[in-house]
């Protein structure tokens, strides 16, 4: 049960998702539906193969989690969760050098889009939110490159 618990991304009460990489592969995807359904309690199953999730809606009078942990652990017995950001590097993703620069970005779209509105520039306006975008990813991309190192 302890293992199942690090795929659980949501778990509400009659709603549960799960992300399981191994789940991409069709044959475990097409297996994993079928014995979802058998369990007592589950009202609906739905595995979703691109993103390697289920979707699990069920009773929590009548379901049992020891059920879903014995069926995952007979589908899936070497699956490995996806690994996941510490704190400290989400807290350093946005740092203060990131949002100083989406800050500045957003100053420079925003003036240059009302200049373009007061002049009736209506695709300059477009352009400005595009090219502000593509900084902001590029620059992203280029930070989490850096602080992943």
């Amino acid at each position: 049960m302890k293992r199942l618990n690090n795929f659980i991304v949501s778990d509400t009460k009659g709603r549960m998702r799960l992300r399981v990489p191994a789940l991409k592969n069709l044959k475990t995807a097409e297996r994993m539906l079928e014995e979802l359904k058998t369990l007592e309690g589950v009202r609906k199953a739905d595995v979703n193969q691109i993103t390697g999730s289920v979707l699990l809606e069920y009773d929590p009078h009548t379901f049992e989690r020891r059920g879903l942990a014995h069926v995952f652990n007979e589908v899936v017995p070497h699956a490995k969760p996806l690994p996941t950001l510490s704190h400290r590097t989400k807290k350093m993703l946005r740092s203060k050098e990131m949002r100083l620069f989406e800050n500045k970005g957003m100053l420079v779209c925003g003036l240059t889009s009302l200049a373009a509105l007061a002049f009736k520039g209506f695709k300059l306006h477009t352009a400005a939110g595009a090219v502000f975008v593509a900084l902001a990813a590029l620059h992203t991309y280029r930070y989490r490159k850096n602080m992943l190192r």
